[in-house]
């Protein structure tokens, strides 16, 4: 285990990944989802407007018009 001694006490869960882009959570996935079926709390924070994005997806890619 990553933090058994926090764990040991019982205490709850709660890890933050933070990514530059919404598809570099890729590598750490495996990861991420362990912790979340061990009950963990898993929030991912994505840092970037999204400029890029509206051509490959239906998602509203950040722009202001």
């Amino acid at each position: 285990m990553v933090f058994p001694q926090v764990l040991a006490q019982g205490a709850s869960k709660t890890l933050v990944a933070v990514f530059a882009h919404g598809d570099d959570e890729g590598a750490a996935a495996p990861i991420l989802a362990r912790y979340a079926r061990e009950g963990a709390q898993v929030y991912l924070v994505i840092a970037t407007d999204g400029a890029q994005g509206g051509a490959h997806t239906s998602v509203h890619d950040g722009r202001h018009d």
